[in-house]
């Protein structure tokens, strides 16, 4: 409804912004104090928080830390093991291959004939390495590819149109993540890394 005139409505104006002014400086002046005192007790109870919380995330980070070390541990055990019966399986299967030569030069070629069948079938199929996964109710990892630099001296400014140099940790693990650990860098080694995760109840 203001509506301004003439000189004296322009004064008129003015002095109740002036008095709108004054007005909220005192609001502002009223709240001041609580608002301190309210802004003390969130910080004293976020330092509180914390207190409770700085244990926990570290507990839960060794946790997490030794769980994934547990599993790559577990994983390098089944590898070793189908390995080992991979070259299990290539000595039978050359085993079976000289048999059959064997028989067949002796005039026995049913018997070679079987054993070539054997030495045939013992090649196609894959062992299978029998270590149980581990699995805890409520958490979950899933395989991550990271880099690792292991001498920052050979490493160069830009590896496919991505600066990294001075060192970037975090353009290195997006590399390593896009090639999973393919990519050759001087001075970098990608391997893969467990992320642990858990949620509560």
């Amino acid at each position: 409804e203001l509506a301004i005139t003439n000189n004296k409505d322009f004064e008129l104006a003015g002095a109740m912004l002036v008095e709108l002014k004054t007005y909220a400086k005192r609001v502002e002046e009223y709240w001041s104090e609580p608002k301190k005192s309210a802004h003390k007790a969130w910080k004293d109870i976020c330092a509180k928080e914390k207190a409770f919380l700085e244990p926990l995330g570290k507990a839960e980070k060794l946790i997490k830390q030794k769980m994934g070390q547990y599993q790559r541990e577990q994983e390098a055990k089944e590898r070793a093991i189908r390995e080992e019966l991979e070259r299990r399986q290539r000595e039978e299967a050359e085993r079976l291959m000289k048999e059959a030569e064997e028989k067949e030069a002796a005039g026995d070629m049913l018997g070679a004939d079987l054993a070539l069948a054997q030495a045939e079938l013992m090649e196609q199929s894959a062992p299978v390495a029998a270590i149980q996964q581990p699995n805890a109710a409520g958490v979950s990892s899933r395989k991550v590819w990271k880099a690792r630099v292991t001498d920052e001296s050979q490493v160069p400014v830009e590896v496919a149109g991505i600066v990294i140099r001075p060192v970037d940790l975090s353009a290195l693990n997006n590399l390593a993540k896009a090639t999973k650990g393919k990519a050759k860098i001087a001075g970098v080694e990608f391997y893969e890394d467990y992320i642990m995760s858990a949620r509560g109840r």
